[in-house]
């Protein structure tokens, strides 16, 4: 009786840490990211800033030979007021939920 018990308490200590490894992996890899995320963000804002002329931003991107597209209506709630498209570079990518 004592060898089913300890047999199914190490089943059951081998399924939690199956389990548990890969939560624990992706978990630091999600704060990983987040912390690139912030940094990219970081040296953006630190150099762009609001009322800076399209040339100027394009410039700053091509000077630091940033991928970057045009997109019209990314925020939909000021389309009455757009009269230019919008510039879009990645800083990061992860996996949809």
């Amino acid at each position: 009786m004592k060898r089913i018990l300890v047999l199914i308490l190490l089943l059951a200590v081998f399924g939690l840490l199956v389990l548990g490894i890969p939560y624990g992996r992706k978990t630091q890899a999600r704060k990983k990211r987040e912390a690139a995320y912030q940094t990219a963000l970081l040296s953006y804002t630190q150099v762009l800033k609001p009322g800076m002329t399209r040339k100027e931003v394009e410039d700053y991107l091509h000077g630091r030979k940033v991928n970057f597209q045009q997109m019209c209506c990314v925020d939909a709630t000021e389309l009455s007021n757009r009269h230019s498209w919008d510039d879009l570079t990645k800083i990061g990518k992860e996996d949809p939920p």
